[in-house]
């Protein structure tokens, strides 16, 4: 499965620390075209439809993901160095110079005078990747052919077919005709209209009683998925938070932007992204925090009031406050 980029870019800035924008993507799979696949998509991005990409990375069967990105990184790095060493050794042919008579003077495999930064940049692949293109509509083809099923309709006919007379499908007999039909239609008793519409609406309450039965022994099992799925995503809503708090070197940030930022990073809409901070703030209350306007924590908060912000204590590091979370989840403690 692949990933949009509009819903993990703010994450990965914010985990590299480094703008990631079109251009660095191109660059990406400029680098290491065979690594990933990009397709065009459609997304929703803060509540507006833009144009995105769908990233995907080709790994190979069998390989384990851990092993397959360490192997990534080395080949990523190893291109990226020899971009360098064709660009320094573009330096040295300026120069004069053989990187023989450097390593001999100077006594590095570098000359002083060489920047890297003048190495030259990756240049990008185009991104988001143009539509692709429909193939032409063959007008000419398809008025032959009309042209050739309007002459076949139109097409004369012969004298003789055209003087012959048309002949007519014998009538068949009708039910009445029948005497055998008629007798039978007369002895055979018809079930009046309102027993048959009785009839209709019973069986029609009655199996609208089994849906609603099912529905209702579904709905404790639903709540339950619901609950696991929550649990599951908790770990990771607790890294995106301490990567925001790093960022902005503060202890305490709006709820309502926390909440839209996890909304955006982790896949979620602003209601979910609220319920996963109100989880953490009862779950792992030593760690995290929701405050009202007056800067008070509130105590086993069920929503956020407005104005309200969010807190954590930076004493407590992100593997701490996730395995005080693993521990309090492996409790039994339920997030209502």
């Amino acid at each position: 499965k692949g990933v949009v980029y509009h819903r993990v870019r703010k994450s990965v800035e914010v985990m590299a620390r480094w703008t990631f924008g079109w251009r660095e993507l191109g660059q990406i799979v400029a680098v290491y075209p065979e690594a990933y696949v990009c397709e065009r998509a459609d997304a929703v991005h803060d509540g507006r439809s833009v144009v995105s990409v769908t990233i995907r990375p080709t790994v190979k069967a069998g390989v384990q993901m851990a092993v397959e990105m360490e192997h990534r990184r080395l080949e990523f790095q190893g291109r990226l160095d020899r971009l360098v060493d064709t660009a320094y050794g573009a330096f040295l042919v300026r120069r004069g110079w053989t990187r023989e008579e450097v390593e001999k003077v100077q006594g590095a495999a570098w000359h002083p005078e060489f920047d890297i930064e003048e190495t030259p940049a990756v240049v990008p692949v185009v991104m988001p990747p143009p539509a692709q293109q429909k193939p032409a509509f063959d007008r000419e083809r398809l008025r032959h052919l009309l042209g050739k099923a309007e002459a076949k309709v139109e097409a004369p006919k012969s004298k003789d077919e055209a003087e012959a007379p048309v002949s007519k499908p014998a009538a068949l007999p009708t039910p009445t005709d029948s005497p055998l039909l008629t007798a039978h239609t007369a002895e055979t008793p018809q079930p009046p209209p309102a027993a048959k519409s009785a009839s209709g609406s019973s069986a029609a309450a009655a199996l609208l009683a089994r849906i609603r039965a099912k529905q209702q022994a579904k709905s404790p099992a639903t709540l339950g998925r619901a609950t696991q799925s929550m649990h599951s995503r908790l770990p990771g809503v607790v890294e995106a938070v301490s990567f925001m708090f790093y960022a902005e070197r503060k202890s305490s940030l709006p709820f309502a932007l926390v909440a839209e930022k996890i909304a955006e990073s982790r896949g979620l809409d602003l209601k979910e992204a609220a319920g996963h901070l109100l989880a953490l703030a009862r779950l792992v209350p030593e760690w995290c925090a929701v405050l009202d306007e007056k800067g008070e924590k509130l105590e086993d908060p069920g929503e956020a009031p407005q104005g309200a912000r969010l807190r954590i204590t930076r004493a407590i590091s992100m593997q701490e406050a996730k395995t005080r979370l693993a521990a309090k989840l492996q409790s039994g403690d339920a997030v209502e």
